[in-house]
């Protein structure tokens, strides 16, 4: 798994596993994340999380169903070098 995160844009990237993007198709979630699905498979194989230290700070839990959990407060810990749980 590989994660960057875009401070300017509050964008976390998470690839699942590495994969051509054409044979991949692009589906938006009901949080406004972008998933990466695998056109063969069926599978997510990345997803882009919007405003996500906005979302963490404000105490929202960023769940992406569609995929298996990922401890994302502590992505935000790394992030910001401290403690955003509330």
């Amino acid at each position: 798994m590989k994660v960057q995160y875009d401070k300017s844009a509050d964008v976390l990237y998470v690839t699942l596993r590495k994969q051509d993007p054409k044979q991949c198709r692009f589906v938006e979630n009901e949080n406004g994340d972008v998933l990466k699905i695998d056109r063969l498979t069926g599978h997510v194989v990345g997803v882009t999380i919007i405003a996500f230290l906005l979302r963490i700070n404000r105490g929202l839990e960023v769940n992406i169903p569609e995929i298996r959990a990922i401890p994302f407060a502590e992505f935000a810990k790394n992030i910001t070098g401290h403690n955003t749980s509330h």
